[in-house]
């Protein structure tokens, strides 16, 4: 009989250990589920950021070379017609994001060591700071904005 007793009482305790232990199991994938789901959120939260902070960064960089542009152009008008244009795209590609200031900086160096009188944007694809098929799409943009306002 004592057997029997003994028996029944680890079989009790072997019954409340598997329940303890799927109540563990059960709280354990909840937390981690939480967790998971904490984490997928602070993920996107951050790419938000650093795309908001990449496009605050290329707007500030625009914004500093056009005002360096302005400070370096001539007060003859007539090669500020012509000068304009050329600087407005290089800009114009900076503040829409598809090439960076840093890139741009480099451009500007290639374009006075060389003297070749290409334009920025031309250098821009020669260094492979940027596509052709994108230059010529953006170009495209540009025009059919210029024949709406017109």
């Amino acid at each position: 009989m004592f057997i029997l007793y003994s028996c029944l009482i680890v079989l009790a305790f072997g019954i409340v250990d598997a329940i303890i232990f799927k109540y563990i199991q059960t709280w354990e994938s909840r937390s981690l589920a939480k967790i998971r789901n904490k984490d997928d959120q602070l993920t996107k939260t951050y790419q938000a950021m650093v795309k908001e902070t990449q496009q605050i960064k290329a707007k500030a960089e625009a914004l500093r070379l056009e005002r360096q542009a302005n400070e370096q152009v001539p007060s003859s008008k007539a090669p500020r017609a012509i000068a304009q244009p050329r600087q407005n795209i290089a800009l114009q590609l900076v503040q829409q994001g598809l090439v960076s200031g840093k890139q741009l900086n480099k451009a500007k160096q290639y374009q006075k060591s060389t003297a070749t009188g290409k334009p920025l944007e031309e250098i821009l694809v020669l260094l492979g700071s940027l596509e052709q098929e994108t230059l010529d799409e953006f170009l495209r943009s540009q025009q059919a904005g210029m024949v709406n306002t017109a």
